[in-house]
């Protein structure tokens, strides 16, 4: 299976489009108000794509478990350095509502509350 992601932009237009197999679609991000470039920095893309793996991971091995996931909602944040450098500190987070009882979280750090913290250092 081949993924692929295609930015064109010019003056005042932005088209980001993704590909995975055969399947394309477009995703609405805004071109920058003045000048050039995408109104999203690549920071936010890059913890966005995180997220939405996350989200989708946990939704899978739900399903491969047996067990009714009902919503999810993740949060990731890191802190940026100098321009270009990468992110010194990320955290992972994440809040899921299902149906069984707190004890069958999908992921466990020794807690049983619904909300979920990782590290990257």
């Amino acid at each position: 299976m081949e993924i692929s992601a295609t930015v064109v932009n010019q003056d005042g237009r932005h088209q980001s489009m993704v590909r995975t197999g055969d399947k394309a679609q477009s995703l609405a991000i805004p071109a920058k108000t003045e000048g050039f470039g995408s109104a999203v920095n690549g920071g936010e893309l890059l913890f966005l794509a995180l997220a939405t793996c996350y989200c989708n991971d946990i939704y899978r091995e739900a399903k491969a478990r047996g067990m009714d996931v009902e919503s999810i909602e993740v949060q990731v944040a890191g802190r940026f350095g100098a321009r270009g450098s990468p992110p010194r500190t990320s955290r992972i987070e994440h809040r899921s509502k299902h149906k069984e009882a707190k004890e069958k979280c999908l992921i466990s750090c020794g807690t049983r509350t619904p909300l979920r913290r990782y590290t990257i250092r």
